[in-house]
């Protein structure tokens, strides 16, 4: 039996409101990150951000969209 916690509409609202934030965030001045990776640190945030969003959108779509199956 599978659970479902979200219909998958508010799903994918919720995943295009934090594509929102991500481009807002991308353009509004912020103060520097905490140093911990010896200035990859943008990238570490960037890699984590983007993934989690793939994630997100990847569990959001059904199987055949993100596949290629038709």
């Amino acid at each position: 039996m599978r659970r479902i916690l979200l219909s998958s509409t508010v799903h994918r609202r919720v995943g295009w409101l934090m594509v929102s934030a991500v481009i807002v965030l991308s353009l509004v001045p912020t103060a520097p990150l905490l140093q911990i990776a010896g200035g990859y640190d943008d990238k570490l945030a960037h890699g984590l951000i983007y993934g989690g969003l793939t994630a997100w959108f990847a569990v959001a779509m059904a199987r055949s969209t993100w596949v290629g199956e038709h």
